[in-house]
């Protein structure tokens, strides 16, 4: 039962990483990045692409797709949030300010 309420806390942590990256990423942008979130989702907008996260607390798994501003799908995949911080993505685990 505790590892979903940490696995949703270290979500937290990484959408909050995400907007920080987005919010100096348009201090070289023409438009500021949109970010949107939802409970267990959140998308980036920017230059004219779409990044959608979705996130399952039980098994830490968020897939994500990857947009052109057309709806083409660029890139699809997924990754596991790990209980120690970390991600693990293709076979590799990485800091998550990595990812």
């Amino acid at each position: 039962m505790i590892e979903p309420m940490i696995a949703t806390e270290l979500w937290t942590s990484f959408v909050t990483l995400l907007r920080s990256y987005a919010a100096a990423a348009g201090l070289n942008l023409s438009t500021m990045p949109q970010i949107k979130e939802g409970r267990n989702s959140v998308a980036i907008v920017a230059g004219g692409a779409r990044m959608e996260m979705q996130f399952d607390p039980t098994t830490r798994k968020v897939e994500f797709q990857k947009r052109s501003d057309a709806g083409v799908l660029l890139i699809s995949g997924d990754f596991e949030i790990l209980l120690d911080g970390t991600i693990e993505i293709g076979g590799s685990k990485l800091d998550m300010d990595h990812v």
